[in-house]
């Protein structure tokens, strides 16, 4: 990892001139995160590194094709209200997404020491964020509250669109919806209900009528997989 990590800094420094990397915050399958100082301004670079277990054409269309997507998720979230970090510099042919540093705690971090009127303005502005999101066609496809940075002014701003899409099917709605309850019980248990009361209400002051085609299909969703665990459990011998 550490080879990696020292790999993805040499070609960072070596493509985007007067680049000042302070760390490399993550390197996963897809991608990493870097924390930088670029053209004056502290930037978030997603550099969507070379696979040499892929074929060299393969490879450069993926990287490409993604982070241009990526982007344009981006652009558009942000055209529509959506608070997301500013896109200010891409490059998809080298897989580089440069984005706005935004200052702030991971939401998930935070959760179990916000009090309760906080929580309330918290999660209510993270439910109209995802329902400008899906009015405008957009599926967030990871909805966590590790992918949400709360700023030192309670503004939240949703982060990580890799695996989002444009789509305005009620299933990839109803999908990110479920997710996002399903993080809340496995991850805040204990405040899971009324987190998702408020999401719910935020959610529902933008989509309007719209929240109960939505909350019928997170219903449906979640049957579905009580169905699916059943059946697994009868057919174990």
């Amino acid at each position: 990892m550490e080879d990696l990590k020292r790999e993805v800094r040499r070609e960072l420094e070596e493509m985007l001139a007067g680049l000042k990397i302070n760390s490399v915050v993550a390197v996963g399958a897809e991608a990493a995160i870097v924390d930088a100082c670029w053209g004056g301004n502290r930037v978030i670079i997603k550099y969507r590194y070379r696979k040499l277990y892929r074929t060299k054409i393969l490879d450069n269309y993926l990287r490409s094709s993604r982070t241009q997507h990526e982007a344009k998720l981006l652009l558009r979230a942000l055209s529509v209200g959506v608070s997301v970090p500013p896109v200010l510099f891409v490059d998809k042919n080298r897989g580089i997404l440069v984005i706005d540093y935004v200052k702030g705690v991971i939401l998930k971090d935070v959760v179990n020491t916000l009090e309760s009127s906080k929580l309330e303005r918290v999660f209510k502005s993270l439910g109209a964020n995802v329902g400008r999101l899906h009015e405008a066609g957009i599926i967030h496809g990871d909805l966590t509250t590790s992918n949400v940075v709360l700023t030192p002014e309670e503004r939240i701003v949703l982060i990580d669109f890799g695996l989002g899409e444009f789509s305005n099917e009620l299933e990839l709605q109803g999908v990110d919806v479920h997710l996002f309850l399903r993080i809340l019980e496995s991850t805040h248990t204990s405040l899971s209900k009324i987190l998702y009361q408020y999401f719910i209400k935020g959610y529902e002051s933008i989509r309007g009528e719209k929240t109960k085609l939505v909350l019928d299909k997170v219903s449906e969703i979640r049957m579905r997989g009580r169905y699916v665990a059943s059946r697994r459990r009868n057919i174990q011998p």
